[in-house]
């Protein structure tokens, strides 16, 4: 399992914004039933590969890298295409800051001449590919404490005793 929140800065105020909330593909409008709001904590599988190398009886060392296969389009709040941004003011309200803020944070090609303006129905994702994402991880392991030692190194089996 893991928790995600998509976040994107705000053009206007350049601070951070939740992007869930705002349905930037219409999630929950009526417009697009086929659209359910998607849930921040999701399933993953992971799958990886790793070494481990004994330095001493006392001492070892890891690396792994684990690729996380997940079962949602939404880690970046990408999936569709753009939606038509007056859907905004229809379901959170005419004139309120939540459609404006949701219209700048949907389609972020408005106003900016660097990039190519998107219009509704203009592809923003893929949903047929879901998300992943990998991480890779560095361990130092000690091994502390005292009494019988002789089970420590992992590539000898423990003595078992009854």
């Amino acid at each position: 399992m893991f928790h995600f929140n998509p976040q994107g800065t705000d053009p206007v105020s350049g601070g951070w914004v939740n992007l869930q909330p705002l349905s930037t593909e219409g999630q929950g409008f009526s417009a697009y039933p086929d659209r359910q709001p998607y849930k921040l904590t999701q399933m993953n599988i992971p799958m990886g590969l790793g070494i481990k190398y004994f330095a001493s009886d006392v001492v070892s060392i890891s690396l792994e890298i684990i690729h996380r296969k997940t079962f949602t389009d939404y880690i970046d709040d990408v999936s569709t295409d753009y939606i038509d941004p007056a859907l905004f003011s229809q379901n959170f309200g005419a004139g309120s800051q939540k459609a404006a803020l949701a219209t700048r944070m949907a389609n972020k090609s408005v106003g900016t001449p660097s990039i190519p303006t998107y219009v509704a129905g203009d592809k923003r994702g893929t949903p047929t590919n879901k998300d992943a994402y990998y991480s890779a991880g560095f361990k130092l392991s000690f091994i502390i404490g005292g009494g019988d030692r002789s089970y420590r190194n992992s590539t000898r089996c423990p003595t078992l005793r009854y």
